[in-house]
C-alpha cells in the first residue's frame, strides 16, 4: 500500500510537468518548439519500452502466464490485459502529459482532431512497443542464449537512457551543429512523427499533420496486435530460440590431466556456462563503454592519453573477482572431500577463469576511447598496461576472497541479487582492497603516462607486466594459506547445509 501511494505521488508530479511542458511549447518559438516536442515524443517513447527492463516490472500485463489458469476467453483475456496496461498510476499519468499535446497542437477543430490522433498514435506505439519487447524477452528467458540476448538488452537500454541523460541537455543547448542533427535524427523515428502532426497542426496545416499521425497510429495498432500474438504464445510457453546444432564432446582444456589442469577445465567450462557469470561479463562489457563514452563525448580538444582511461573499467569487474572463493561455494565440497584440503589449484583456476570478463571490458573501453576522440597513439601503451592491471586485480581478489568470503549461489535469473548480507566490514575490506590496487598500479601506469609515447615509457610497461606477474602469484600464495588454515570453517560458513 505504501509504494501504491507513493507511486501515485510521483505519477500526479510527473503528469502535472508533462502536461506543462508540452502545452507550454505552443508560446515557444518554432525552432524552440520543434526540439521540445521532438525530444520529448522521442523521450516517451523509449523511457516506456526500457522503463519495464530496467525496473524489473513483470506484471500481468507484461508477463500473462499468472492468467492462464482464469476461464476466460482469448478475447476477455486480452480486454484484461489491455485495460490494465491502461489503467495504472504511471500510464494515467503519462495520458495526462499527453494532453499538453493536444494543446500544443491544436489551431482548428480539424487541427485539434488531428492532435488528438497524433497523442492517441503515440500513446498506442508506446504501449504496443513497450509490452512487445517485454513479451519478446519473456520468450527469450527459456534459453541461455536468450537470456544472453535479455542481460544484453537491458544493460544496453540503461547505458543509453544513461549518456543520453547526460548529454542530450547540452546538445540541444548548444549553438552548434549538433543541435540540429539530434533533432533531424529523432524526427525520422515514428515518435518524431506525432512531433511532426504537432506542428504541422499548430502551423495551420491539419491536411499534411493528418498524414503523419494516421502514419504512427497504424503502426501503434500493428505493435498492439504483435503484443496480442505474443503473449498467446506466453500463455502456452512456446520459446523464440531453439537449440541447434550437435553436443561437443572431448576435452575442455588441452591436457586436462592432472588436478590443476582438471579446475581449470572445470572453471573454465563454468564460466561460459553459467548465467550469473555470462551476465557479469556481459553488463561489465556495456557498462564500461557507456562510461567511457559518458567522459569522453564532450570533451573538444582531448589529450591522446586520455585511453588510459579505460583502464577504469576494472572497476566494474571488482566484485566478481573478490568473491570468487563465495560464489557457488557448495561445489567447493566436493574438492574439499576428495583431497582433504582446498589446494591453490582451485582458487587459482576460478581466478584465471574471469580473465576474459576482465580483460575484454578494459580493452573495449581503451578503444571506445580511441574512436570517440580519435586519438590512436597511446592506445599501445594503455593496451601494454593491462595485463598488470588485470593480475594486480586478480592477486588482490585472492586474498580478499579467501579472507571475507560472501554466500553467492548461482542460478538460473541473471538478474538475481548477491545472497548474503555484505555489512560495513566487506564494505571496508572492498574500499581497502581497491585502494591497494590503485597502489600496485600507481608505479607502472605513472611512467607511462608521463613518458607520453616515449621509449622508457614502453619499458616501464614490459616492466609492469613482470610486477602484475609477481603480484599475483603473491596474492595467490597468500589466498592459498588462508583457505588452507580456515577452508573447512569458510565452507561451512558459507554453505551450512553442505557442512551438515
Amino acid at each position: 500500500m505504501f509504494l501504491f501511494v507513493v507511486s501515485c505521488v510521483l505519477s500526479v508530479g510527473g503528469a502535472l510537468v508533462g502536461f506543462t511542458v508540452l502545452a507550454a511549447s505552443r508560446t515557444m518559438s518554432p525552432a524552440d518548439r520543434t526540439a521540445v516536442l521532438t525530444f520529448a515524443c522521442s523521450m516517451i517513447a523509449i523511457a516506456w519500452v526500457f522503463g519495464p527492463l530496467l525496473v524489473g516490472g513483470a506484471d500481468e500485463t507484461v508477463d500473462p502466464r499468472p492468467l492462464s489458469l482464469l476461464p476466460l476467453t482469448r478475447r476477455e483475456l486480452g480486454a484484461v490485459m489491455f485495460g490494465a496496461a491502461v489503467s495504472s498510476p504511471a500510464t494515467m499519468a503519462l495520458e495526462v502529459g499527453l494532453l499538453g499535446g493536444v494543446v500544443a497542437g491544436w489551431s482548428t477543430p480539424l487541427g485539434g482532431l488531428t492532435a488528438i490522433l497524433a497523442m492517441l498514435g503515440l500513446f498506442a506505439f508506446g504501449l504496443g512497443l513497450a509490452r512487445t519487447v517485454a513479451a519478446l524477452m519473456g520468450l527469450a528467458q527459456h534459453t541461455r542464449r536468450g537470456r544472453d540476448i535479455t542481460v544484453l538488452v537491458a544493460a544496453v537500454s540503461g547505458v543509453t537512457l544513461w549518456v543520453g541523460s547526460q548529454t542530450i541537455g547540452p546538445l540541444l543547448q548548444s549553438n552548434n551543429g549538433h543541435h540540429s542533427n539530434v533533432v533531424h535524427l529523432m524526427s525520422l523515428l515514428p515518435p518524431g512523427w506525432a512531433a511532426h502532426a504537432l506542428l504541422l497542426s499548430h502551423d495551420g496545416r491539419p491536411l499534411p499533420a493528418l498524414g503523419w499521425a494516421i502514419g504512427v497510429l497504424l503502426l501503434g495498432g500493428g505493435l498492439l496486435r504483435s503484443w496480442a500474438t505474443l503473449s498467446g504464445r506466453l500463455l502456452v510457453g512456446t520459446t523464440l530460440l531453439t537449440r541447434t546444432g550437435r553436443a561437443q564432446h572431448g576435452r575442455l582444456w588441452p591436457r586436462a590431466i592432472d588436478p590443476s589442469t582438471a579446475a581449470m577445465a572445470k572453471a573454465w567450462r563454468y564460466q561460459f556456462r553459467s548465467p550469473i557469470r555470462r551476465s557479469q561479463m556481459l553488463i561489465t562489457l556495456v557498462m564500461s563503454i557507456g562510461l567511457m563514452l559518458l567522459q569522453v563525448v564532450r570533451l573538444d580538444s582531448p589529450d591522446p592519453r586520455i585511453v588510459f582511461m579505460g583502464l577504469t573499467a576494472l572497476l566494474f569487474s571488482a566484485a566478481s573477482v573478490f568473491n570468487v572463493v563465495g560464489f557457488d561455494s557448495p561445489s567447493l565440497w566436493l574438492e574439499f572431500i576428495a583431497t582433504g584440503d582446498l589446494d591453490r589449484s582451485q582458487l587459482r583456476a576460478r581466478l584465471l577463469a574471469l580473465t576474459p570478463t576482465i580483460t575484454v571490458p578494459v580493452v573495449a573501453g581503451i578503444v571506445t576511447v580511441a574512436i570517440a576522440t580519435g586519438e590512436w597513439s597511446a592506445v599501445p601503451a594503455a593496451l601494454l598496461a593491462t595485463p598488470a592491471a588485470v593480475m594486480c586485480l586478480l592477486g588482490a581478489g585472492a586474498v580478499l576472497s579467501a579472507t571475507m568470503p560472501l554466500p553467492a549461489p548461482d542460478g538460473n535469473n541473471p538478474f538475481a541479487r548477491t545472497a548474503g548480507e555484505n555489512g560495513c566490514a566487506y564494505g571496508i575490506a572492498v574500499a581497502l582492497a581497491m585502494g591497494s590496487l590503485a597502489v600496485l598500479l600507481f608505479p607502472v601506469i605513472a611512467p607511462m603516462v608521463l613518458a607520453d609515447g616515449a621509449t622508457w615509457g614502453y619499458a616501464a610497461g614490459l616492466a609492469g607486466v613482470a610486477w602484475g606477474y609477481w603480484m599475483f602469484r603473491t596474492g595467490l600464495r597468500m589466498g592459498a594459506a588462508k583457505l588452507h588454515l580456515r577452508g573447512p570453517e569458510l565452507l561451512a560458513e558459507l554453505s551450512q547445509r553442505a557442512a551438515t
